[in-house]
């Protein structure tokens, strides 16, 4: 999957650049940004999220509109280039998005916001109307006819048509993103209802009370939870499938060798592989590892391992036979679950190394559950501390991400954490990913990440823009 290597923001607010922004060391899974509060991280974030996000119908390309900025360029490890520009200021319209990739045209769309489209087009006809020195051969069809009139040559590759092209040509590059802003709500075009827990909000008044504030960002890792646990579920499915086709295999060659065996009345004691009695308790020892997560039921061969020990050389020999496809289907099957029980073991074992006096567990039937101190009690989201609900929020989406080749974007994922988890959270959180594509991209404060990986920070330090028409607007104010 192609990552992120490096961007430029230029005129960002009319005020600030950014020139080639990128890490010290080799290109990596990680990136962190860092600088003074204000100096444009979260927008940043935001800017590059909407840009790489596929999904038509979502607003990526009104968010970025709303944002005042010259031109962005983001560079990824394949030496693609997507960038959007705009012509004359902060603020002008169309803003021209582009994507470049080795030894092919460039891709543009001309995004024109559809209340500036009709303003464009109110004032061309306006400005031809005043032209026409008599009204009655004024005809509409020349206004919009692009070929008689150069003011509409604002307007090629602004159609359906070239939107769905580059829409087409950014989904080619495999790019799936995630953002989790400081509201601790997780942002992507893989989660369908994003906005249920904003609703709850809404309907409990305007006023950003501690109370439900609290119950939002409850329901916000509830989501989380059950997301993890439907993703999680799938997998498990899908390679009890795999193994189960695995297992056909081997009964279809068994069937195929006992018909053609013509020794099959006197079977052979020699067996290349050894006794079928101890490959047996080798499954068993196996499964019992898969048992404890909960996505196989446990084996218990107790009561045939002294039958099979007290058979004859002649009869363990026909055992042999029989058992052998019996157990290459078992290890067939924990084959195929091995790497989703390698994931859950990981994600269990960091949160259970970090949470304090609490479990969380997972099974099949009831998804991931949290456990409470005595063992016994089921926790409910609410009743983890903001920590705790930060740590497990993101995780449990970092989780998901590992579904496709995924950028994932965190802003201040140090916020109700203590300087030990702050400072095992980025081997954690690699973790988690370990095996996928994925990159994760992090802005921060925290002098624990910062110092653990500064190889990997990209230090933010903006220069002036030098403009005579410097504007000011409301979103600086909100930026960290």
């Amino acid at each position: 999957m192609p990552q992120i290597t490096n961007f430029s923001l230029n005129g960002l607010y009319d005020l600030y650049d950014y020139k080639d922004c990128r890490a010290e060391g080799r290109q990596s899974d990680l990136l962190i940004l860092y600088g003074d509060n204000g100096c444009g991280k979260t927008t940043i974030l935001n800017l590059i999220f909407h840009l790489l996000s596929t999904a038509s119908g979502r607003g990526h390309l009104n968010s970025i509109a709303r944002i005042p900025f010259k031109s962005l360029t983001v560079n990824l490890s394949d030496e693609t280039i997507i960038s959007a520009e705009r012509k004359e200021n902060a603020t002008s319209y169309p803003i021209k998005f582009r994507i470049t990739k080795p030894s092919s045209e460039p891709v543009e769309y001309n995004f024109i916001p559809e209340r500036v489209r009709e303003r464009i087009l109110q004032e061309v006809i306006e400005r031809e109307y005043a032209k026409s020195k008599n009204t009655k051969y004024f005809s509409l069809s020349k206004v919009f006819n692009p070929l008689s009139h150069p003011e509409r040559a604002l307007m090629p590759n602004s159609d359906d048509l070239a939107h769905d092209k580059y829409l087409t040509t950014l989904k080619q590059l495999g790019l799936t993103c995630y953002f989790m802003a400081a509201d601790r709500k997780m942002r992507s075009d893989q989660i369908v209802d994003e906005d249920r827990s904003s609703r709850i909000l809404a309907m409990e008044g305007d006023q950003e009370d501690r109370d439900v504030i609290a119950r939002v960002r409850t329901r916000y890792l509830e989501d989380a939870l059950s997301a993890a646990s439907k993703y999680m579920n799938m997998q498990v499915i899908n390679a009890s499938n795999a193994g189960s086709k695995n297992t056909n295999e081997i009964y279809a060659e068994l069937i195929k060798r006992i018909a053609t065996d013509s020794n099959i009345d006197q079977p052979s004691i020699n067996n290349d592989r050894g006794g079928a009695a101890e490959a047996l308790k080798g499954v068993e020892t196996r499964n019992h590892d898969f048992a404890d997560l909960g996505i196989v039921p446990e084996l218990d061969f107790g009561a045939l391992h002294p039958i099979l020990k007290a058979a004859s050389p002649n009869n363990r020999a026909i055992l042999d036979k029989v058992l052998w496809p019996y157990i290459d289907s078992l290890s067939a099957r924990l084959d195929a679950l091995e790497p989703v029980g390698d994931v859950i073991q990981t994600f269990l074992t960091i949160l259970n190394s970090l949470f304090r006096d609490k479990l969380i567990r997972f099974s099949p039937a009831t998804g991931f559950t949290l456990i409470g101190p005595k063992r016994q009690t089921h926790l409910e989201a609410n009743q983890l501390s903001s920590g705790e609900q930060q740590l497990l929020l993101m995780f449990c989406y970092l989780l998901i991400s590992n579904e496709s080749d995924s950028i994932f974007m965190i802003d201040e994922p140090e916020i109700s954490l203590n300087v030990k988890w702050q400072r095992d959270l980025i081997d954690a959180m690699r973790k988690i990913t370990k095996g996928s594509n994925n990159q994760i991209v992090l802005a921060t404060h925290s002098i624990e990440l910062l110092a653990q990986h500064d190889e990997m920070v990209v230090e933010l330090n903006p220069t002036l823009s030098i403009n005579e028409s410097v504007k000011e607007y409301e979103s600086p104010k909100k930026d960290n």
